[in-house]
């Protein structure tokens, strides 16, 4: 059985195995359709990058024991997300010809 000490080093290796992930899939994303970029693309990949950043972040403040700022880079991940979804609620309400 793990100690609280290991559950939280776990999860953090995981945390950084899944910045892996979005960075191939960024890198995916940008080589679809031959390379051409569209509106779309451009918000995924500053929407990836907010993620990167504030992953790594968030796992810097857990090794540092600095609770109350990590619990803000949760909110500003929740932010990126909520944004990044909107995009799809919006174009959904849109009344298309």
């Amino acid at each position: 059985m793990l100690n609280e000490s290991e559950k939280v080093q776990d999860f953090l290796k995981k945390l950084e195995g899944l910045e892996g992930q979005l960075l191939e899939l960024s890198m995916s994303c940008l080589a679809a359709d031959n390379g051409n970029c569209f509106p779309l693309d451009l918000l995924a990949n500053a929407s990836a990058n907010r993620t990167m950043a504030t992953s790594v972040g968030f796992r810097k403040m857990i090794e540092e024991k600095n609770f109350i700022c990590a619990a803000s880079l949760l909110r500003i991940q929740l932010d990126t997300a909520l944004r990044f979804t909107h995009l799809f609620a919006w174009r959904s309400l849109m009344i298309l010809p």
